[in-house]
Formats: C-alpha cells, structure tokens, sequence
C-alpha cells in the first residue's frame, strides 16, 4: 500500500488492539470514531460542535478510510468523487448526465473543495457560505474551452445590493452548482443576446423569480417601479421588436452599488457607455449613450419623450438634439501663468478635455481644423502626468 496509517507502518498493531481479549469485536481498545478520536483529537471538538454531521461517521471512519492503508491519500478506500459517489448515487447520475460541466466536482479535491466531509456549520456540509467558496475560483476570470468565464469579485463587497439568494450567500436560486443543462451552468433558460425579440421562453431563468407582467405588460401598476404613471418603461424597453434589449444592458446580473442592480456601465462592442441612472422616491431619470436625458415619475406621470430629431450640417454629419444647455463660466490660470476667462465673451469658445497620451496629436489635429475660424480654444489636459504635458506642450 501506498499509504500506509502510522501505527502500522511503526509495527505498532497494539495502539488500537489489545493481544489478549477485549469486549470489543476484532481485540480493539473501542470501537467505531471512539477509537480513531483517541488520537485524532483535533476532530472531536469539531464534530461535537458543528450544527451539521456528516451522516456517514454513524457508521464509523472506515466507512471512508481504511484504517489499515491504502493506495489513496489519507487512506481512503477510493479517491473522490467516486467514494462519495457509492452513497450519492443520484449525484452521480446528474453530474454524468450534465451536458455543461462543472470541473471543480470532479477534478483535483473534487467533492471535498466545496464540502467538508466531516462536519459543519453550513447547511450540506459546506466549507462556507456558497457565495465565499465560489469566490475561491471565481474572484478572477477563468479561461475555459477558448472563452472567460468572467469575474464576480463584486459579490463580496459588504457594501452592494445583491441579487436574489445572493443576499444570503446562496448562488445555487440560478446556477447549476454540479452540472446542468444550460450554459454558464444555469438552472433554466436564459437568453444572452443584447438584441432579442421578447419571449418568455428566453427569460425563464428571470421568470422564476419575477413576474412576467414585469416585461410583458404595456401598462401596469403593480409588476414594476421602473413606470411613468401605469406605463410600463420594462415593457417600452424589452417588448417592442426585434431589437428588444436584454435585462444586462441595464441591470448587473450578481451585485452593484445603484438601487435594482442598475449598471454605472455597459459595454456596447468596444465602447463603455454610461447608463446614467439617478433614483428618486417616485421614479428617476437615465442619461445613457443610447437616448437622451428621460425622467419618469410613478405618482405624476412625465410626458413621452418623441425620438430625437435630427438635422444635417452641411458636411453630411447628422447631429442628434441635445438638451437645453448651460452657461459655463471659468476664470483659469493657463500652464504659463496667465489669467484666462472662458469664455471670453469675443466669440465661441471650444474647450477640449483630453489623456495626456492623446494630448499632441489631437491638439494639432483639432487646431489646424479650427485655425481659420475666430475661436476661443482651450484644451484641459488630465491624467496622472497632466501638469508636465501641459506645461511642454505650451511651450
């Protein structure tokens, strides 16, 4: 045997039998964990004391260990997940019939890198709470059959709102935690896609949870906040066509700093657009990338805002309507010294905000645009080197 239990590979066969007689079956000293406990007693306050007991030390340690040797690491009869397999036959069923795998229950630890075999006081025996234990892998992005499973280091901070049995450190309400069916291991069917026409097949993750008149309904008083008066905006958002919108691209799916999970944030192919949420007592208001400035108010509905119109430049260029704008007014010290007003009051004024890395570049290029036109042109140079770019580039 490749592992071998200490006394026995001392020759000490005396340390759990006795040569003579005993009142217990095979001459040993006790029987059953009583025996194994006299030495192993690190385990004994922490059975007695845990609120959950593995169901198998009933029938003593060897019914996982043989307490002689065995050619598996601390002596066990079988290496897992097969051992735990012999009574979690209905596991092993569904972990072999899962057409998306979970690797960590079968590889390395296996069972034994959520569960603690002995005892605990987490219900199934786990380590820690679900949510602790998954961050043990998923605190960073994992790559996996030429894609990322992405990152959910969000779900620890004390200080964001969290999704569904997120709340109490349960990721198992939506995820397949052994194998399921469905990708990103989900326990039913939910639709990735950011452009989608509405069906409630597609959400029937959501729907588990949610009520469908949520997105289903034109008007409602009841399925939803996110209304103006009755008109429902999941609705005018999610259900009008075949580019409805995903619930990602304006919710976080784990964890968030904004009321109802409402992302900072979306990325839109390669850009980062804002969402620009603010909540109210009786509605809010959105600035995102995609739409203008919209307020909506449960208690005193706000009027529909009409698609922005658009009109032509001379250059072909299209320019959405903007909102109603506002003075700006500065009185500025130049990277030379000198006092500046912008604007100041000859004529229009283009102020440029720009990374020190981009600085040069668009400033040549946007200066020799503008250079044939009366213009007031300031450029605010900001990063971390901003006041020595400045500085060289005003000289």
């Amino acid at each position: 045997m490749t592992f071998l239990h200490g006394p026995v590979k001392q020759g000490d066969c005396t340390s759990c039998h006795t040569p003579h007689m005993s009142q217990f079956p095979k001459l040993l000293d006790l029987t059953g964990a009583d025996l194994c406990l006299t030495c192993h007693v690190e385990l004994e306050p922490r059975i007695a004391n845990s609120q959950f007991k593995h169901d198998a030390l009933k029938e003593g340690c060897e019914k996982c260990h043989d307490v002689h040797g065995s050619n598996e690491s601390l002596s066990l009869h079988k290496s897992p997940p097969g051992l735990c397999f012999d009574c979690h036959q209905k596991l092993s069923d569904q972990i072999s019939a899962a057409a998306v795998k979970h690797s960590v229950v079968t590889t390395d630890r296996a069972c034994s890198e959520c569960h603690n075999p002995h005892a605990s006081d987490f219900a199934r025996l786990m380590n820690a709470s679900p949510a602790q234990i998954c961050l043990n892998c998923h605190d960073k992005p994992i790559e996996q059959n030429n894609a990322k499973v992405a990152a959910v280091p969000e779900i620890a901070d004390p200080n964001n709102t969290k999704h569904g049995e997120l709340k109490e450190g349960q990721c198992g309400g939506c995820h397949a935690v052994h194998g399921g069916a469905n990708e990103s291991l989900l326990v039913k069917r939910y639709s990735r896609a950011f452009y989608q026409s509405f069906s409630i097949d597609n959400y029937e993750l959501c729907f588990s949870c949610h009520e469908q008149g949520l997105v289903r309904d034109a008007e409602t008083a009841t399925a939803t906040g996110f209304r103006d008066g009755g008109r429902n905006l999941h609705f005018l958002h999610a259900n009008l066509g075949s580019r409805d919108k995903n619930c990602r691209a304006c919710h976080v799916t784990h964890a968030g700093g904004n009321p109802r999970l409402v992302r900072d944030r979306i990325r839109y192919g390669k850009w980062d657009m804002p969402v620009g949420f603010n909540k109210t007592e009786t509605g809010g208001a959105c600035m995102p990338g995609c739409h203008p400035y919209t307020a909506y108010d449960r208690e005193h509905p706000i009027a529909p805002t009409t698609a922005p119109t658009t009109q032509c430049n001379g250059n072909g260029l299209v320019r959405a309507q903007h909102r109603e704008g506002k003075v700006v007014s500065w009185n500025v010290t130049d990277a030379k010294g000198n006092e500046l007003k912008i604007p100041d009051g000859k004529g229009p004024a283009v102020v440029l905000l720009v990374r020190v890395a981009d600085a040069e570049p668009a400033i040549e290029a946007i200066g020799e645009a503008i250079s044939k036109l009366t213009v007031q042109f300031a450029t605010v140079i900001v990063g971390e080197e901003a006041p020595t770019s400045a500085k060289h580039t005003a000289q």
